[in-house]
């Protein structure tokens, strides 16, 4: 077991610096402009996103972790999660006293470096929107949900999830394997996302000016941190 210290604005999990910063707006694939200050914490301005069909498979991992924070308020005022297959928001209170008894779990959501290269040089408009935002432009490649102890180990039974819609105004759906005997597959659908912490990708390009820049060749972990 992992013990981690979070705050409104970050968590460390596996010695990674999440962004919890408008979390609640994000999800894998989410792509926009990292904006910075010398006196509060970064953060992604979410614009668009990346369509799932694009990468679609997306890894999973439970993670094992206890908060050693003393403070039920570093926690923020509340917390988005997923109860009993329905995605809820809790107080603050009510949270960490779920988490710290082992009902509520965190479950990572990921998209290796080189699918999430792929799936952004595969959408052309995407692409052409993250070369005009320039240096400042990112992409969300993970992110961190919270859910009940049922559902994560369902998460921990499968390790990969398949992620559809999302867009246009159609739900987001995560679809699991048929683990559950006589249940067939089984998945989440919610109408935005409910995500607890992200991580950032800075964007290599083919090219150091603007104007010359045709597609992604690499991606790297931008983790949270002051200016």
């Amino acid at each position: 077991m992992e013990y981690t210290k979070i705050s409104k604005k970050h968590i460390t999990l596996n010695n990674i610096d999440y962004y919890r910063t408008h979390a609640e707006e994000m999800f894998v694939g989410t792509i926009g402009t990292k904006r910075t200050s010398v006196v509060n914490a970064n953060y992604l301005e979410p614009k668009d996103r990346i369509p799932p069909g694009k990468y679609k498979i997306v890894e999973t991992a439970v993670l094992d972790v206890k908060f050693k924070n003393k403070s039920k308020t570093d926690l923020g005022l509340a917390v988005s999660a997923i109860v009993k297959g329905v995605p809820v928001s809790l107080k603050a209170n009510d949270a960490f006293n779920q988490f710290n008894k082992g009902k509520l779990k965190l479950v990572k959501l990921s998209v290796q470096h080189n699918k999430m290269k792929k799936a952004a040089n595969d959408s052309p408009m995407k692409l052409k929107s993250l070369i005009a935002w320039g240096n400042s432009a990112r992409l969300v490649h993970q992110i961190i949900l919270a859910v009940d102890g049922d559902l994560a180990r369902e998460f921990k039974r499968n390790t990969t999830v398949e992620v559809t819609g999302g867009l246009n105004g159609t739900p987001m759906k995560i679809s699991l394997g048929g683990s559950r005997a006589g249940n067939g597959n089984m998945s989440v659908e919610f109408t935005r996302p409910i995500t607890f912490a992200y991580l950032l990708a800075k964007i290599d390009w083919d090219a150091k000016m603007k104007k010359n820049r045709k597609k992604i060749v690499d991606l790297d972990n931008d983790q949270w941190s002051f200016g």
